[in-house]
């Protein structure tokens, strides 16, 4: 029996978001080339995140955020089939989309690969510090996701930093061993856990987790280890924009 798999929004927009700026969102999801070639791959055929992983190269959880990404914003359909989860082009003008893009940069290579104002190098590590990946990993239905959500944004706030926030929905015991899921929520700054000594854990588990923090046993993440783990990032956008 096949299913569709369904998450939770990735980003949160605003409450009147101009028509630009929801093009402009759209197109930010094909400026990874991890995920225009996860794009190109299952054009042809349904492929697993295992499979995604061996033709790419890149590590699973990376896979399974940028399928998270894809799918939110309507370029990629995964339905469940039986344990597996099997990814596809959902709907054929993105292919059109893509063949377009390749034929115009025919047309325009040269100026491309000489463009300023694309960052890349030095000017794309400064930007992805000042706007760190974070990444709330859970499943629907745990009350502590959305109040681990504002406290992200609070700390982000007060320490000037515009971070990319993702929900990452886990949907069973499968997925949790694929993205190496220590319970929800799981908080990751730029693919790092936020709980201090995580590195060498494996007991990956579909449940709550629960976190010892030094405050006592709480289900959410201690406010100490996010401003750590985000003013790293915030005084590393200071130093390189000295």
């Amino acid at each position: 029996m096949s299913s569709l798999v369904r998450e939770l929004p990735p980003f949160r927009l605003p409450d009147a978001p101009e028509r630009g700026d929801l093009v402009a969102r759209y197109f930010r999801a094909l400026s990874d080339p991890t995920r225009l070639r996860i794009l190109e791959l299952v054009q042809h055929e349904e492929l697993s995140v295992g499979e995604l992983v061996e033709r790419t190269g890149a590590a699973q959880p990376q896979i399974s955020n940028h399928l998270a990404c894809l799918r939110w914003c309507g370029f990629v359909a995964s339905r469940r089939e039986g344990r597996a989860v099997l990814n596809s082009v959902a709907d054929k003008r993105v292919v059109q989309l893509l063949e377009l893009a390749k034929a115009l940069l025919e047309d325009n290579a040269e100026h491309v690969a000489s463009c300023c104002e694309i960052a890349t190098g030095p000017a794309a590590v400064n930007t992805s510090m000042s706007a760190p990946l974070i990444e709330i990993l859970g499943f629907d239905g745990c009350p502590n996701i959305e109040p681990t959500r504002a406290l992200i944004e609070r700390i982000a706030s007060e320490l000037g930093l515009e971070p990319v926030l993702e929900i990452v929905d886990v949907p069973d015991s499968e997925a949790a061993v694929n993205l190496r899921f220590l319970g929800s929520p799981t908080v990751r700054v730029n693919g790092i856990d936020i709980e201090p000594g995580t590195d060498a854990r494996t007991d990956y588990v579909f449940a709550c987790r629960v976190y010892r923090t030094a405050e006592g046993i709480s289900g959410r993440p201690s406010e100490a280890w996010l401003r750590d783990a985000l003013g790293g990032s915030a005084a590393t956008a200071a130093e390189n924009g000295a």
